[in-house]
């Protein structure tokens, strides 16, 4: 446990969250909408879009990080194959009935 919580570490950690929040006006707008979501009139439809528009929001930094210069992509392309083969162990586990480290890897 040594150095898990000294300044540096906590500072980096609740920089890093304050990052990934929305500004006061996005939470406000939020709140004034009715349906702030995704459409529920196109049903499945407009879940399957919406969870696929969260996915490219969130998959876009690593892209654009793997195109950045093609001398690393073998690099960032054999990271991402380990977390998908994390997922699948994962998934098998569970499928087999054992109980494991349930850490999912998006």
């Amino acid at each position: 446990m040594k150095y898990y919580a000294d300044d540096v570490n906590l500072h980096a950690r609740i920089h890093a969250m304050k990052s990934r929040l929305i500004p006061l006006e996005g939470y406000a707008s939020l709140l004034r909408d009715q349906e702030a979501s995704y459409d529920k009139g196109s049903g499945s439809r407009g879940m399957i879009e919406a969870k696929e528009a969260v996915f490219r929001e969130q998959i876009k930094a690593i892209v654009h990080l793997a195109e950045a210069t093609r001398r690393y992509a073998p690099l960032f392309i054999a990271f991402l194959r380990l977390y998908e083969a994390d997922n699948v162990k994962l998934i098998l586990a569970k499928a087999f009935g054992r109980q494991g480290l349930e850490q999912w890897y998006d």
